[in-house]
This record gives structure tokens, sequence and C-alpha cells, in this order.
């Protein structure tokens, strides 16, 4: 269901409440409590593929939204990945939009140049993964590079998104990023090979659990903020 869909039950749902002058309990009162902060009166839903990320002013908010769309529109209709970048106060587009690949976007020299010459913390980088897989070690690696990234956001063509802050954690060197990842990776590969081969898992489907939980032990071991919002969740 989309997401203003779902907002919209929220609303009537509490209303009914209301009118009876029951509490809400169980799964309606944790519906409504998700989706409390768009049902006050006069609030409009939130725009497709929306995430709350803490400590983001609302317009930047709505910018990511926005930036999302257009990735996974792109990507969708191409199959290619391709990169956005976003002001982290406005949520205004800072760079042109750069078309890549299936698997890969080249970052140019120019590109590079505009990340070292920008605010620390004021860009969110945003792209899209054909195969709705969480960050490769390259993400990350770029994010590191770059002072100027406050956050790192990626969508999947399935509607997943993945949310990613070095925060307040450690910032370790390019070497140790790449070995630590293909390190995890190794770890896992077993389970999820073992999946696919019973076919309880598409390749596609193991892969994109196989790098959640990679990222989730990195940010666990450097202290990193990352998570990951479901289609239709905030």
């Amino acid at each position: 269901m989309p997401l203003d869909k779902k907002v919209e039950a929220a609303k009537r749902l509490k209303r009914s409440y209301e009118l009876t002058g029951q509490k809400p309990k169980g799964v309606d009162a944790n519906l409504i409590k998700e989706y409390e902060e768009w049902i006050e009166p006069g609030k409009k839903p939130p725009p497709e593929h929306y995430v709350e990320v803490a400590g983001l002013p609302d317009k930047a908010k709505e910018g990511l939204a926005h930036a999302l769309k257009e990735a996974v529109e792109f990507g969708r209709n191409t199959g290619r990945e391709c990169l956005i970048h976003i002001d982290a106060r406005t949520g205004e587009k800072v760079y042109a939009t750069i078309e890549g690949e299936k698997d890969q976007v080249i970052i140019s020299s120019t590109l590079r140049d505009f990340l070292s010459r920008a605010e620390e913390r004021s860009i969110i980088q945003v792209h899209n993964h054909p195969r709705s897989s969480s960050f490769s070690d390259a993400d990350i690696i770029v994010t590191m590079a770059h002072e100027s990234i406050s956050h790192i956001v990626v969508i999947g063509h399935d509607g997943t998104r993945y949310i990613f802050s070095r925060g307040n954690g450690q910032k370790p060197d390019q070497r140790e990023i790449s070995l630590q990842w293909l390190k995890l990776r190794d770890k896992y590969y077993n389970q999820f090979a073992q999946e696919v081969i019973a076919g309880r898992m598409t390749e596609e489907q193991a892969w994109k659990e196989h790098s959640h939980l990679i990222m989730q032990d990195l940010a666990e071991m450097y202290g990193w903020e990352y998570r990951r919002v479901m289609p239709n969740e905030i």
C-alpha cells in the first residue's frame, strides 16, 4: 500500500477510536503511533519515498524524498545507477545528476573537487541500487573521503532505503574499510549460498540481506549510524 494511503488509513482508524471513546490497543495503537506525526489536522501526507532522518530540517527531508524518487525512477527506466547531491539544509540539488552503469557511477575529478570544497557535512549523497542491496565498500570509502558528505542514502528498485552517516564514529582508511567489508562478506557467504541452493531465496534476495548484515556489523564495529527502511515505511 502506498505511504499516503497508509497515513489516510491511520487517520481514519484514530478517528474511529475517538468516536467510540476507546483507547487504541495492539496493532491499531502501533499503526496510529507510527503515523502520528502525519495524521494531525491540516498535515499533508509525506511525499513518496520519504524517510525520517534525525537532525535534518523538514526541507531537507522533502528534498531527499524527491531525490530518491528521481533516482529510483531513473533506475527502473534504464536499469542503471545515478548519483544525486542535495543540500543537507535546504534539500535543493547542488550538483547535476550523474548517470552511471548498472552497478556503478564513476566519480569524476570535477565532482571530487566540488565535494572537497563544500562545507563540512553540508551534502547528502543519493543513488539507486538496481538489486536493492545495501552499501558497497566503495560507497563507504567515498563518504569517508569527503567531510562534506553528512549522509549517503541508497534506494533499491524495490523501494527499500538505506541511510548511512559516520556521525561521531571512527574514520578508518580505505584499505581497512575494504578489508573488513570483504571479511564480513565471506563470513556470511555460506549462510546465504545455502539459502539460494535450497531455493528459499533468489540470488537478489540473498544479496539484499547479505549486504545489510555486512553494513550492520560494520556500523557496530565503528560506531556509525546505519539503518534500513523497508518499502512504505518511514
